[in-house]
């Protein structure tokens, strides 16, 4: 693999695991992406030491809510996640911003066609991207493509912001257990969440009414295509980026009634094959590290 020559290293920084915050699931496929593709790669925080640590001519990437104790290292690159810029700019440091995909992106420039909605606005230094599955392309393997009969029961591993208890009532009112397991109350291992969501009956990426209204697209879709599971949204966004060929409908009733005839279909699985393969070759965090290194300034 071909190395970026222009940093000897990159930094994560903050958001470690076992924190209770969803963004540090970001930060450990970043770190694991960076591994993978050959980079002496550290992950700190405000609390570590960096006693023996060189972190001159290295690649940062943080997020707004962790980054008050972050380095400012003038020969350094930094991706900033929702941060204030202030100090960066104050320090000379060479930055980008990277900033999640939605419909107000669309409006910058052209439109994007489905499966690449990466842009980058060169005025102000964004670059816009969806997340991605914690997978490596390779770990992404089409024949674990499942369809599963039993048990009968419904899996969202994610925070509920209000928009849950809907979708969680029609399920319980047709038979289906529920297993939700809230990252802000108990963290659950990549391993567990893999594992819980093949082996559901159905397991939806739900979004809230916001999310859905702007087109925030989550990584939950993305992981639980890579898992071997077919996507199931209310999203008509997250839609789009798949072709149109997710299980989508904004009423929850509706969309649970579409998905029990859906697991009767006879081209399930190769149509989940399809999904999987669209997140394999377009939707892992190398795909996000590769965009942002073309367009890290110079």
């Amino acid at each position: 693999m071909n190395k970026d020559t222009r940093f000897k290293r990159v930094v994560i920084w903050g958001h470690k695991l076992n924190t209770k915050h969803t963004h540090s699931y970001i930060h450990a496929a970043f770190y694991k992406a960076f591994q993978y593709l050959g980079y002496e790669t550290y992950w700190l925080d405000d609390s570590d030491s960096l006693d023996g640590i060189d972190l001159s001519n290295s690649l940062f990437l943080t997020e707004g809510q962790v980054d008050s104790g972050i380095p400012l290292v003038s020969d350094s690159y930094y991706i900033l996640h929702n941060c204030k810029t202030e100090k960066y700019l104050n320090s000379r440091c060479k930055f980008m911003i990277m900033q999640v995909f939605t419909n107000d992106t669309l409006s910058r420039g052209e439109e994007i066609s489905p499966g690449t909605v990466i842009q980058f606005a060169e005025d102000t230094n964004v670059l816009y991207v969806p997340w991605a599955t914690d997978l490596l392309p390779h770990e992404i393997n089409l024949e674990e493509a499942s369809n599963n009969r039993e048990p009968l029961n419904c899996v969202f591993i994610g925070s509920d912001q209000g928009h849950l208890a809907r979708f969680f009532s029609v399920c319980k009112n047709n038979g289906l257990s529920v297993d939700w397991r809230n990252p802000w109350i108990t963290s659950t291992s990549f391993e567990e969440n893999r594992k819980l969501v093949r082996n559901s009956y159905i397991a939806p990426a739900l979004q809230n009414d916001w999310q859905v209204e702007v087109g925030y697209i989550p990584c939950r879709i993305f992981k639980n295509i890579s898992y071997g599971h077919f996507g199931y949204t209310n999203s008509p966004s997250t839609n789009r980026i798949f072709h149109n060929e997710l299980i989508c409908d904004e009423n929850h009733e509706t969309l649970f009634h579409r998905i029990i005839e859906f697991k009767n279909s006879i081209d399930h699985l190769d149509r989940l094959k399809y999904l999987m393969n669209e997140v394999k070759e377009k939707h892992t965090y190398i795909n996000i590290i590769n965009d942002l290194l073309k367009y890290l300034p110079e």
